[in-house]
């Protein structure tokens, strides 16, 4: 492991709890909101296990009373908490879409926080590239390292300033460069019309991929 703050790397060795059932291709590990860990099929393997990391046990888990179910980009925002003076780590985790044992929308992204007496004055992700809009687990963690249950929250696409001047309905396309589907622009094909990754069908109809 790399500590991030001194870029020093060191050897940790823990004996852990062994799966039931091997988890090889095409299993999925994901985070659930309650800290557990769900691992999930496998060749053939249509069984799940829930497994508990040893932080859950730490020690008493952090509260969250209250957050906002919708954060805009930039914002202060205010979450409740018992434990606020507690607090050590305040983040957001997007949930997981996983295949094949890759999570193609693994983010942590740790978040600026002041705390009061029983509430945190947290600081919204500034820049949608770091944090892309949809749905959040927004996590607590304590000075023991033991984090909160999570509450989704939404950073929502309506607040993103993606280039306002040039995508003013910002569907991540310069105006008037938005492509149909069978359209290309500057030798660019559509990346969301599936056959456009494939040559044009021959006189049995087969398509060659490219």
């Amino acid at each position: 492991m790399v500590d991030s703050d001194t870029r020093v790397a060191k050897v940790v060795s823990r004996s852990l709890p062994h799966a039931e059932r091997p988890r090889v291709e095409h299993s999925v590990a994901i985070l659930l909101p309650d800290g557990r860990v769900a691992a999930s099929g496998s060749n053939g393997e249509y069984t799940a296990e829930l497994y508990s990391p040893p932080y859950l046990f730490q020690g008493p888990r952090p509260q969250t009373s209250s957050a906002p179910a919708t954060i805009p980009y930039g914002d202060g925002f205010q979450v409740s908490s018992p434990d606020a003076q507690d607090i050590a780590k305040v983040m957001l985790v997007r949930p997981a879409t996983m295949t094949h044992q890759l999570d193609t929308e693994q983010r942590l992204v740790e978040l600026d926080f002041e705390a009061g007496t029983d509430s945190l004055t947290v600081q919204a992700p500034a820049n949608p590239n770091l944090a892309p809009p949809g749905f959040y687990m927004l996590f607590l963690v304590n000075s023991a390292g033991v984090p909160s249950e999570a509450v989704f929250s939404r950073l929502p696409c309506d607040s993103c300033d993606v280039d306002t001047d040039a995508d003013t309905d910002r569907d991540g396309c310069t105006d008037g460069t938005e492509l149909g589907p069978d359209e290309t622009l500057g030798g660019r094909r559509n990346p969301n019309n599936f056959w456009d990754f494939y040559d044009t069908p021959d006189a049995a109809g087969v398509r060659d991929k490219t």
